[in-house]
């Protein structure tokens, strides 16, 4: 697993610092504004996102910016998605709800164009490219992290809180939502492996406990399936998988006795309560989550950032061979 280096601004160039910005912004509007599954967000997240490529390619044309090279696994990616709204488009013709057709044409659309940025951006900051956009994924998931928790202490802030207790702002879809945790879940361990930052490993550690905890409050059963599947993934790619696996688990575990604290009340669980019969777990629950987050930072930091011994590197790889096993069954 590479080290979290975080690139500057001058790391990544002026046209790359640009393309970056941009892309932050069409993620945030994607994360905060994309409607959950409903086609809301597809013209205000799409728009954002299609302003920003069109600037970027201009700026290709004027030699501005580099020119993309998709390569051929690149290039592939690009045809097949092409050919899928392609086809989103075609099934207009025929299709007996049209209405909804152009809506998943809508959604293609976006999808693309927010591959044009991610090819747009890869050229214009070079090497660093995938860090860069890495670190604002994470500071853009954990600010949606710290939105929901907020609307779990303060009731009153969730618009949908009195008809459906399951954790889903801002993404106002819990599916949505835990799926978005699990990609916090692989941003935690690539931040937990910057063994020589501190303050990248506390992020890291933060990062893991909002995402699981956010996990068991959106009571979404494929949400957890697939984040088991992105950290067996992640672990499987790293170097040093065994001290990731620990500094994971560290940082998720405060989590675990606050979830099932939060089963065991119906003011957290149960739907259609109002806000103010809500009102006193919801503000224990955020005296609870605060006091786990400062336990998952103490314990990332507590960890040594040396790597382990062989002996006991193999016997964590085995246990995790173990759990592997385990969820699968």
């Amino acid at each position: 697993m590479d080290r979290a280096r975080e690139p500057s601004a001058g790391g990544l160039g002026v046209g790359g610092a640009l393309v970056a910005s941009g892309v932050a912004l069409a993620l945030a509007g994607a994360v905060f504004a994309g409607g959950a599954s409903g086609p809301g967000g597809t013209l205000p997240v799409g728009g954002i996102a299609l302003l920003v490529l069109a600037a970027s390619l201009v700026a290709v044309g004027l030699g501005r910016l580099p020119v993309p090279n998709l390569g051929r696994s690149g290039a592939l990616l690009a045809a097949s998605l092409v050919a899928l709204v392609g086809w989103s488009g075609a099934t207009i013709a025929w299709s007996i709800a049209p209405d909804r057709s152009w809506d998943a044409l809508n959604k293609g659309l976006a999808f693309a164009v927010f591959l044009g940025l991610g090819a747009v951006f890869s050229v214009t900051a070079g090497r660093v490219a995938g860090r860069a956009h890495a670190a604002r994924r994470a500071r853009v998931i954990g600010a949606a992290r710290g939105w929901g928790r907020a609307t779990k202490t303060v009731p009153s802030l969730d618009e949908e809180g009195s008809r459906i207790a399951r954790l889903n702002e801002p993404v106002d879809y819990w599916n949505a939502l835990a799926l978005l945790a699990d990609g916090a879940l692989a941003l935690a361990v690539w931040l937990g492996a910057a063994s020589d930052r501190r303050a990248a490993r506390a992020a890291g550690a933060l990062l893991a406990y909002a995402a699981t905890l956010s996990l068991a409050l959106s009571l979404s059963r494929i949400g957890i399936a697939a984040g088991v599947l992105v950290v067996a993934f992640v672990l499987a790619l790293g170097e040093q998988r065994a001290e990731a696996a620990v500094r994971l688990a560290a940082a998720a575990v405060p989590a675990v006795p606050i979830a099932l604290w939060t089963y065991t009340r119906p003011a957290l669980v149960d739907d259609g309560l109002e806000p103010a019969a809500r009102q006193g777990d919801a503000l224990l629950f955020g005296v609870l989550a605060l006091a786990g987050a400062a336990s998952s930072v103490v314990l990332a930091s507590r960890l040594s950032p040396r790597p382990l011994s062989v002996s006991s590197r193999r016997r964590i790889e085995r246990a995790l061979v173990v759990c592997g096993l385990l969820a699968a069954a």
